[in-house]
């Protein structure tokens, strides 16, 4: 079995304990990019914000609303969500 978070190949016995671990760990991570006031493609942001304006302008009205709900209510998921989103985006201009 493989964490969804570290990617890192895990025993069945201890699945449960290590992926809320990691869990904890990529939350911590989350709220930390979300206090800072760079965008994790690099650009400026302004502390609170999820993403510089580029970044946000790029993602779907739903996926925008998403972004308002709470920390701890949905917010981490709606976050993981967007970053999926706009992974392509990030990795097509680090090549460039």
């Amino acid at each position: 079995m493989t964490c969804p978070h570290c990617k890192e190949a895990i025993s069945e016995n201890h699945s449960e304990q290590h992926i809320a671990g990691c869990w904890k760990q990529e939350r911590l991570r989350i709220l930390a990019e979300l206090q800072s006031a760079v965008c994790y493609c690099g650009g400026f942001k302004t502390a609170r914000q999820t993403f510089c304006r580029r970044e946000y302008n790029a993602l779907p009205p739903d996926m925008r609303r998403a972004l308002y709900r709470r920390f701890g209510d949905g917010y981490e998921e709606a976050y993981t969500a967007a970053r999926v989103f706009l992974a392509p985006t990030v990795t097509m201009e680090t090549d460039q």
